[in-house]
């Protein structure tokens, strides 16, 4: 599960970064996987630029959970592929709205093949962010509410 970016005053417990500003580290902060332990960085950490090739909506989502998390290499790449996603799908409802939702064919009418694509990339996107595992600091602070995390078939199920 990604880490939030730890505070020097926070020891080795995450945080959540304050709205609109970076979290700064300070002299002898420590993070902590639970395996691991590293000094981070002195003053503020930035969130990971977006990498290339991205459009401005899958720049939002990559700025949006970087600015926040500390993700390993494997979660890194789920979120890119939710970034490729969420541009698919902006590229995709344009199409729809272009053209309408129904296109005519030799059988009749019919959704837009965009339509279609569309839903599974919903669907696609879902699983990814599933996968991700962010944490859902205002559903688990609601008192009397179990914590979240994945469920279903997208949950990490223990080898039999």
């Amino acid at each position: 599960m990604p880490e939030k970016h730890a505070t020097s005053d926070q020891g080795c417990h995450a945080t959540p970064a304050p709205a609109g500003a970076g979290v700064t580290a300070g002299d002898g902060a420590r993070y902590s996987d639970g395996f691991k332990h590293f000094d981070l960085p002195e003053g503020p950490v930035m969130p990971e630029r977006a990498p290339t090739g991205l459009s401005a909506a899958g720049k939002r989502l990559w700025l949006a959970v970087t600015k926040d998390y500390v993700l390993d290499e494997h979660e890194r790449r789920l979120l890119l592929e939710a970034c490729r996603t969420v541009d698919l799908l902006d590229d995709l409802d344009a199409a729809v709205r272009k053209d309408g939702a129904l296109v005519s064919s030799p059988q009749g009418d019919r959704a837009h093949p965009a339509a279609v694509e569309s839903r599974l990339q919903r669907i696609t996107l879902a699983r990814l962010l599933a996968a991700l595992r962010l944490p859902d600091e205002e559903a688990d602070a609601r008192p009397g509410r179990r914590p979240t995390g994945a469920r279903g078939v997208y949950a990490v199920r223990p080898a039999s």
